[in-house]
């Protein structure tokens, strides 16, 4: 189907039409048994109960519950570079209290939180390490539910910020 598929639209002008393929047999694959979302969740529940769980580990393996509230678990955020290191920080907080950042500036690799926000825009003030130079600055934030955060950190932004 996909060589036929590629034929017809991408082949030259006059290039003879292949025929249509056959209907393909499939063979069944072989036999599950029945309640898999039943199954999986009786594991997630197993694995929340575990002595050793922490939501961290649950972010890792996408079984963090969804909190009530919160329209999405994962915040998308937009950042404009504004004049004196200060950055913009947009973001749709839906049915959340806000946001919290995190930042990584030039070439850290650890993430520093950098406060609570509740407002969308937010300002965020950036002072330089070496002063009048413009710096790389990685932004990612969470939801926050009360003061706590909440769900899985957004994309990373990346943004230069301006003397």
């Amino acid at each position: 189907m996909r060589a036929y598929r590629k034929t017809v639209t991408e082949a030259d002008i006059g290039d003879p039409t292949p025929s249509f393929p056959a209907n393909p047999t499939l063979a069944l694959p072989v036999v599950v048994p029945t309640g898999i979302f039943e199954r999986l969740n009786n594991l997630v529940e197993q694995i929340r109960a575990a002595d050793g769980y922490t939501p961290e580990t649950g972010a890792i393996l996408g079984i963090v519950p969804q909190a009530e509230g919160a329209d999405a678990l994962v915040p998308d955020l937009k950042a404009d570079a504004l004049p004196e290191f200060e950055i913009e920080v947009n973001f749709v907080r839906g049915k959340s209290d806000g946001i919290a950042v995190q930042i990584q500036r030039d070439k850290e690799t650890t993430w520093t939180s950098f406060g609570s926000y509740f407002q969308s825009p937010a300002t965020l003030e950036v002072p330089p390490k070496i002063p009048d130079t413009p710096e790389v600055v990685r932004l990612r934030g969470r939801f926050l539910e009360g003061n706590q955060p909440t769900g899985d950190f957004s994309d990373i932004v990346e943004i230069v910020t301006k003397p």
